[in-house]
């Protein structure tokens, strides 16, 4: 099966904010590669959708959520074997208190 990356609109808010963050922080070169990082990563799973770990806050909701890191962010996926879809639906900054993860989106 060929698996594909989706990536939700809170996903993408959240990397549009971190661009900000460090273009305001850094420098454009900064949020360009850390973005960039980020958005690569997943490509990863490709191979191997099971490859991230479970996310333990999350294993009180319906779906399956797995992580990978990049730096110090988890990015947050679920999958949908029947069409072989990576759904990224968040992208989290660890250093923060795990319990902002179950923020609505």
């Amino acid at each position: 099966m060929t698996w594909t990356i989706l990536w939700s609109s809170f996903a993408e808010q959240q990397i549009a904010n971190i661009y900000s963050y460090y273009l305001e922080e850094a420098s454009v070169k900064v949020a360009k590669k850390i973005t960039h990082g980020i958005i690569k990563a997943p490509d990863s799973l490709i191979k191997n959708p099971e490859l991230g770990q479970i996310e333990l806050s999350l294993t009180d909701l319906k779906i399956e959520y797995r992580y990978i890191l990049f730096k110090s962010y988890k990015i947050i996926y679920s999958l949908d074997s029947e069409i072989g879809q990576i759904r990224v639906a968040d992208v989290f900054d660890f250093r923060q208190n795990p319990s902002k993860l179950k923020r609505k989106k």
